[in-house]
């Protein structure tokens, strides 16, 4: 029961023939987005809404709280830099490119040395088979790493005075986005427990 209810919360999976009101469907993946986050604080209600749906004004109510993350933790700055670094967290963390080694899928083939054994004596050869292995640069993850320097162009800096000044104050925002996302998992988590009992 747990899987159908997920998949409510993509537009591909309604089913428009079936709902019987010419098209327009019962069931909206923003209604399902907002159902299963019910009991939570705004931001996780909003980032349910945003990552399942992409609604806009929900996107607007998270750069707001990554706004006020940052703004708690750092010290007083210019509202054009505050702009900068909320879009560049923003950007980190929502706005994906796939990694450019393994184009996405997080895993490379490799061809490996092997080490055979001859009469004793240990032998170094190389075996042209291709294994498959975890991508290095993205960590298997598949999205592209930012680095402080893309962070800090994201962000409308050099990456000299990113680093010495806000590199921290940045971070606040992207703890507050996490934090918001581990609320929504555990809740989400327990709903689906509920539905499959």
């Amino acid at each position: 029961m747990g899987i159908s209810v997920l998949r409510l919360l993509s537009p591909r999976g309604i089913d428009f023939q079936s709902t019987g009101r010419g098209g327009v469907p019962d069931i909206t993946p923003s209604v399902v987005a907002a159902a299963l986050a019910n009991g939570l604080g705004s931001y996780p209600v909003n980032l349910a809404l945003y990552l399942y749906t992409g609604d806009s004004k929900a996107r607007a109510v998270l750069e707001y709280g990554v706004r006020q993350a940052i703004i708690c933790e750092g010290s007083t700055m210019d509202p054009v830099v505050l702009d900068g670094l909320v879009r560049s967290a923003m950007g980190e963390l929502f706005d994906h490119t796939r990694c450019s080694t393994c184009n996405g899928s997080g895993m490379v083939y490799s061809v490996p040395l092997k080490t055979g054994e001859t009469h004793g004596a240990v032998v170094s050869c190389t075996k042209q088979r291709r294994v498959l292995t975890t991508c290095l640069k993205c960590e298997g993850h598949g999205v592209g790493k930012w680095s402080d320097f893309k962070r800090a162009k994201a962000a409308g800096l050099n990456g000299r005075s990113y680093s010495r000044r806000y590199s921290a104050a940045r971070s606040a925002g992207l703890r507050a986005v996490r934090a918001w996302q581990c609320d929504l998992t555990s809740h989400l988590e327990a709903e689906l427990k509920e539905v499959d009992d």
